[in-house]
């Protein structure tokens, strides 16, 4: 009887057997959670515009809470960096559904454009910001390169959010910090002109956009060919420039993120435990 009413519901009032149903995308806090709401709600809202399901933004305060979405699987989809893609994958089964194809995600070291600090060697037993202790690209990369391959000792802060990083550095509280290429080319030229990059990481495929085993294959088929499609109108453009999923295109886990898989799982030892 329960099925008839529900069946005579939906043919009624023009109800979807998934119209109920909000998928949860969560997006790591590599920015302030107001910064993270305003470029990612208008993404969220064109992909409910041009989908038949319904999908809505999770933002955080503490990267920590974000870290145990994943770890527990709480999210249905969610945009991280590549250490937290491979941990979610070897978790909870995530899988990658599509990438930005521009640019290769590189780590970078920031100082103040008037430092006498040249090259990262003159970094030794200085403080150095990071945006978090498991920001993969702008932190945990980073501090793995220094100690093991170049064995530079240093001293580690960390704050919130790659914005607060380069303010900090700007504005004298610390001798360098740690970033990456697209969040300091997305600051204002007032700010960036009193900075300098000093050094580089290896680069790597960028943050995928991952899924939960749990979400149904219809779901995650329209999230992706719709990030797909949206290169071919100036409104989608716009939007994936500002998310920072330029030239979308699928991953391929063992082309894309296999190779950094031990560096990450290694890094995010804690969270795996």
């Amino acid at each position: 009887m329960k099925h008839i009413v529900l069946f005579l519901l939906i043919n009624l009032f023009g109800l979807s057997a998934h119209a109920e149903t909000v998928y949860v995308i969560g997006r790591a806090p590599q920015l302030s959670a107001v910064a993270v709401s305003q470029v990612w709600t208008p993404f969220i809202e064109y992909l409910n515009e041009h989908t038949d399901y319904k999908f809505k933004l999770k933002v955080y305060q503490e990267r920590r809470d974000f870290e145990q979405d994943v770890v527990r699987g709480n999210l249905d989809f969610y945009y991280g960096n590549p250490g937290y893609f491979v941990v979610g994958k070897k978790l909870q089964g995530y899988d990658g559904l599509v990438r930005s194809n521009k640019k290769q995600l590189k780590g970078i070291i920031v100082v103040r454009a008037d430092s006498d600090i040249t090259h990262v060697s003159q970094l030794e037993n200085k403080v150095i910001v990071f945006p978090g202790k498991n920001a993969f690209a702008a932190s945990l990369y980073i501090r793995s390169l220094l100690s093991e391959e170049m064995k530079l000792p240093f001293q580690a802060q960390y704050v919130t959010g790659h914005d607060n990083v380069y303010r900090a550095v700007a504005l004298g509280r610390y001798p360098a910090g740690g970033g990456v290429v697209r969040t300091f080319d997305r600051e204002p030229a007032a700010l960036k002109n009193k900075l300098k990059i000093i050094y580089e990481t290896p680069g790597m495929a960028p943050h995928p956009v991952a899924v939960h085993p749990r979400v149904p294959f219809a779901v995650k088929k329209a999230l992706a060919d719709t990030v797909l499609e949206m290169s071919n109108s100036p409104e989608g453009k716009s939007l994936l420039k500002k998310v920072k999923i330029q030239k979308p295109v699928k991953v391929d886990y063992k082309r894309d993120y296999l190779p950094i898989e031990a560096i990450a799982l290694n890094m995010y030892a804690e969270l795996v435990r």
